[in-house]
């Protein structure tokens, strides 16, 4: 009887001890499920990383050169100081491992830990790019003391002529998060440099390479043992683009102190030889990072610009829009070239008085006289015949309002207005006084330089609308051409023989018989063009562009081909706030074709193919195939 208690006792704590057993199986199965199932990638990946590393090996970008070679954008050898964070619990622990060694700064402590969450753990940390020797030897010294951090040779990104056809050529930048979403970065990681702007972002696919990497295993101190895997890097493409950069250089020191753009195109297959944008900027400071004190310096500085005037920035083009007019007028037969119409200076339509620029007025003017003196009253008679609309489906046939197709980033349409488009847009119904603004190129009408340049080399070529092209070609390491590109025809217009042959003729007089564009005029030199002036204000009131403060006064416009009978290049010029184009702009317009012919000449007498030779053995290879 006394035994019963002690095994009933007994008995009880084998229970409890075998509920003790049952718990702790179930706490080392649900720790077990736990690590080797819901946390396997991530324990598997601390596990490699406890003996492998990764270092990557940078591929070099491919480079950029213009059409005879010479390099616009290359690279340089640079050294980044990187920290592994293998040994540590995050990359601040990491960080304030090395702070007494080698301390950051602020901008770039909030980089590496912005980095942290995106960079996989087996991978580097760049904590300071672009190191000095100095800080290269630092590190090196302390390897064995501080073994998570390295020194990593990059192939950083080198523009020789620094501002030099920035905005065309374009930089290099971070992958931002909304590029890792696109699919057209796929094969790019979080940290990697890409094209931003210009050229370096339209052909990334190609001067992008292919990063290397080195697989080593390391020890518990994160020194290397021994290499075991070793993939080398391959270079980007080589890019050649139809830019001569000997030209483009000359034309960027005219518009020294000056905003503006400037076009220079083949109208005989749309190949770009120069685009001008000032102010511009230097690709080089985006290189490397920038503090916010350097943001906050570039961004107050007002000759640096990443805008492509060229592309981006909308103009209204003033009278050089007279010959879109006088193209229309002929083709729809509301005038013929010898009719006459009386300029008194002024005229009354619609209850409204609308000026000429000549006070005094023009006389009797016909199609030439028009052109040549630019004949506001002329033009205001066309545009009242011809309409908005009609108006408008000429400029978009042209090239004006449309995109180009040019092979750069962020082009803008631009706009021709319609009583369609501002009842949409305003709810407003259109006033017909508008269209006789539009008729000398004012009022809502908005195109960029390089549409202007596309329409005069339809006037030039006879009415083809060729797709404006930067690349020429692209390249490998070896020099085996990859891509060899051609003209591109967007277009044929169907006009009457004698239409674009009146315009020419007009443009021919605006140069060469005492016109407004006179001043372009270049001895040896049979060119053709027009000018225009693109009023920011109205007029109203006597007062003169000159009495406006700066920013308020007229564009500067002079457009223009050579030579006449053959034309060969297309030059377009716009001086932001110039004043009259025939002043600020044709002057410029003329020692840029001096200047092209005279380049021509040289290449000839060196036995070095021209671009515009170039360009027609390309059209011909494109005819043919």
């Amino acid at each position: 009887m006394r035994l019963q208690p002690e095994i009933n006792h007994f008995y009880s704590r084998l229970k409890v001890l075998q509920y003790l057993t049952i718990l702790l199986f179930l706490f080392f199965l649900s720790a077990f499920w736990y690590l080797q199932v819901i946390h396997h990638d991530y324990y598997s990946q601390l596990s490699e990383i406890n003996h492998l590393r990764i270092v990557s090996l940078r591929a070099p970008r491919g480079a950029i050169l213009d059409y005879r070679g010479e390099l616009l954008a290359g690279n340089r050898p640079s050294y980044n100081i990187a920290i592994y964070r293998s040994e540590f619990n995050s990359a601040r622990e990491a960080l304030s491992n090395i702070r007494s060694f080698f301390p950051l700064r602020p901008e770039e402590a909030t980089a590496v830990l912005q980095s942290d969450r995106s960079v996989p753990l087996n991978r580097p940390l760049v904590i300071r790019g672009d190191a000095s020797l100095e800080e290269v030897a630092l590190v090196e010294s302390r390897k064995v003391v501080y073994p998570n951090l390295s020194v990593e040779v990059e192939p950083k990104r080198l523009y020789p002529y620094h501002q030099l056809a920035a905005p065309t050529i374009g930089y290099i930048g971070e992958l931002s998060p909304n590029e890792i979403k696109n699919p057209a970065y796929r094969r790019f990681k979080a940290g990697d440099l890409v094209g931003q702007l210009g050229i370096e972002k339209t052909y990334n696919h190609y001067l992008a390479g292919t990063d290397g990497w080195i697989k080593q295993m390391v020890n518990s101190k994160g020194s290397q043992v021994r290499v075991l895997q070793r993939q080398e890097p391959q270079p980007g493409k080589t890019i050649t683009l139809t830019l001569d950069s000997h030209l483009q250089r000359y034309i960027e020191s005219l518009f020294s102190g000056l905003r503006g753009a400037a076009v220079v195109l083949s109208p005989q297959s749309g190949a770009i030889i120069a685009m001008v944008n000032s102010p511009s900027f230097d690709p080089n400071l985006f290189s490397r990072r920038l503090s916010s004190a350097g943001w906050s310096e570039w961004l107050g500085n007002p000759f640096y610009s990443l805008q492509n005037r060229c592309i981006q920035n909308l103009y209204p083009p003033g009278s050089a829009f007279k010959l879109l007019i006088a193209i229309a007028a002929l083709e729809e037969e509301v005038i013929n070239p010898s009719a006459k119409l009386y300029c008194y200076g002024a005229i009354y339509l619609y209850r409204h008085r609308f000026s000429c620029h000549a006070l005094g007025g023009h006389g009797l003017v016909d199609l030439y006289k028009g052109i040549v003196h630019s004949c506001n009253v002329y033009f205001y008679q066309l545009g009242q015949r011809l309409g908005a609309n009609r108006i408008a489906d000429y400029a978009h046939k042209l090239g004006l309002g449309v995109k180009t197709g040019v092979d750069l980033p962020y082009e803008k349409e631009g706009l021709i207005p319609t009583p369609q488009w501002k009842e949409a847009q305003w709810g407003e119904k259109w006033n017909p006084g508008e269209t006789i603004s539009v008729a000398i190129g004012q009022g809502a009408v908005q195109v960029t330089p390089l549409q202007m340049a596309v329409f005069i080399s339809a006037i030039a070529n006879g009415g083809t609308i060729y797709q404006p092209y930067l690349l020429e070609k692209v390249s490998d390491s070896w020099g085996r051409i990859l891509v060899r590109n051609h003209p591109k025809v967007s277009r044929r217009l169907s006009l009457k023989p004698n239409t674009l042959k009146q315009v020419r003729k007009g443009m021919w007089g605006v140069v060469n018989d005492n016109g407004t564009g006179w001043r372009a005029w270049v001895e040896g030199i049979d060119m053709a063009g027009k000018t225009g002036t693109a009023q920011l204000v109205s007029s109203k009131g006597g007062v003169s562009d000159k009495m406006l403060p700066p920013d308020l006064r007229s564009h500067a416009w002079f457009v223009g081909f050579a030579p006449f009978d053959h034309p060969e290049v297309v030059v377009v010029v716009l001086v932001e706030n110039g004043g009259a184009g025939g002043v600020a702009a044709a002057p410029i317009a003329g020692k840029i074709f001096k200047a092209y012919f005279a380049g021509k000449e040289e290449a000839k007498t060196a036995g070095r193919p021209t671009l515009s030779t170039a360009s027609q053995e390309s059209k011909s290879i494109s005819s043919q195939e």
